[in-house]
């Protein structure tokens, strides 16, 4: 949906990403159904090299808007994701 810069320095940075996505399985005989997801990756970043290079990661549900397969996020985190992240256009 969107990235932030949380911080960043010449040789590191911290970004976050903020992200939907679908994992299941399809099928009739299917015991894990579709869902959606939301969730925001943080990547701990340094420089190596002539590249980014991922040094930590870490994952936290949401901010999930309505209507989903998690639980709602408040109106409050779904706007401060909203400028925070950029995109997600529809939202504002």
């Amino acid at each position: 949906m969107g990235t932030r810069v949380d911080s960043y320095a010449p040789g590191a940075a911290r970004i976050s990403v903020w992200a939907t996505g679908l994992i299941g399985m399809s099928g009739e005989k299917s015991t894990d159904p579709v869902r959606t997801t939301w969730k925001t990756w943080v990547f701990d970043l340094v420089w190596s090299g002539d590249d980014w290079k991922i040094a930590a990661d870490s994952q936290q549900d949401g901010p999930a808007p309505v209507p989903g397969d998690v639980p709602a996020s408040s109106a409050d985190d779904i706007s401060k994701a909203t400028k925070e992240f950029g995109g997600f256009t529809y939202a504002r």
